[in-house]
């Protein structure tokens, strides 16, 4: 066997490992989206050298093979694989870092109050202070506890937050929402809410439907009910670009496939969970745009969960800006598209019982 061929040998097998360590990587959690992208794009590469090898046979004859041709092929194998060894650990340090981050603002919720409503709201916020104020207080006026987790603002939103009446945590560094919502739902958990109803910080959820959300979630003994602004009476002021709205139409499209029905708003952050769901998730979100939406929904009802739709009214956002637009919302469409299709995030585990449900076993 000559060096190239042992070069072609070496690269597909190498490329092979490495896009199945990479895909066990990834559904575990331990590596990022855009690294697994990385090591794919590489195996891809390193995994054309067969090809290579055989359209380039004959000026290889022609100029022959040395062992340093094998020396390298091995060099290039080995390095790639430690690359790919020091990515799982980066990127499982700052799964850890982020997972501490989100029980240190849980500890430090200021201020902390008995609970007065079986509801609580929260809100997820970053650089809201332009609008927080009202919609804390319109949430304090419908009657329901208000949680907002200010997610490493830079304005005042924290200040503004905490001024309007609601209870605040904190995280130190922008961590994306599904960091805010493991920090809320394990708040939730903690003191024992029996609905967690998730709803936006920049003015364009209408709190007025917060009642009907949660009451859809208990008539229909639902886990997840989603406020959507497409389904027929609902209504939606604000502008939506092209990209967005096609990237949410194929989001749409298997979203429905997984529940079983029709899901129309798949991306809606206006959305009301059972602390059934709420507690199984508190520590399985992931941070990235769209987790804690389109990926949250799937694995939700890959996992059993009831998962229903309700009308509601959205206005455009007050203050604050799109978290993702664009090329960038296209990427994160088609990476959360690929991970649902794959299966590369499991489901959450199977329908556990609530808090409540957990402490009326233990009294018995």
């Amino acid at each position: 066997m000559t060096g190239y061929q042992y070069q072609s040998v070496l690269g597909a097998v190498a490329a092979a490992a490495i896009c199945i360590l990479s895909l066990r990587a990834f559904r575990r959690r331990k590596l990022s989206f855009s690294l697994l992208f990385a090591w794919i794009t590489v195996a891809g590469i390193v995994g054309l050298t067969p090809i290579l090898s055989w359209l380039l046979r004959t000026p290889a004859a022609k100029i022959g093979v040395t062992p340093t041709g094998i020396v390298l092929a091995l060099a290039t194998n080995l390095l790639l694989l430690t690359l790919f060894r020091l990515s799982v650990d980066v990127s499982s340090v700052r799964q850890i870092a982020s997972s501490n981050t989100t029980q240190t603002a849980v500890l430090a919720v200021t201020p902390r109050r008995t609970p007065t409503s079986d509801v609580l709201v929260l809100i997820p916020a970053l650089n809201e202070a332009g609008a927080i104020a009202a919609v804390v207080t319109e949430v304090l006026k419908a009657g329901f506890d208000c949680l907002v987790v200010d997610d490493g603002s830079t304005d005042n939103t924290f200040n503004v937050a905490r001024d309007a009446g609601a209870m605040i945590a904190s995280h130190s560094t922008n961590l994306g929402v599904g960091a805010a919502l493991r920090t809320g739902f394990q708040f939730a958990y903690e003191q024992c809410y029996d609905v967690v109803v998730q709803c936006d910080g920049d003015g364009q959820h209408e709190v007025a439907s917060i009642a009907e959300l949660v009451a859809r979630l208990r008539s229909l003994s639902a886990d997840l009910v989603i406020g959507s602004r497409w389904l027929e009476g609902g209504q939606y002021s604000g502008s939506i670009s092209g990209v967005r709205r096609k990237a949410m139409r194929t989001l749409s499209w298997y979203a429905s496939r997984a529940v079983g029905g029709p899901i129309t708003d798949p991306t809606s952050g206006f959305r009301a969970f059972s602390s059934r769901l709420a507690t199984a998730s508190r520590t399985e979100i992931g941070n990235h745009y769209l987790s804690d939406t389109f990926e949250l929904l799937i694995r939700s009802a890959r996992a059993g969960y009831a998962v229903e739709e309700t009308s509601v009214s959205m206005r455009g956002r007050v203050a604050g800006v799109p978290s993702a637009a664009g090329v960038r919302l296209s990427l994160y469409a088609v990476r959360a598209f690929l991970v649902a299709v794959l299966h590369l995030a499991p489901p959450f585990g199977g329908r556990s019982p609530s808090v409540r449900e957990e402490q009326g076993a233990s009294d018995q």
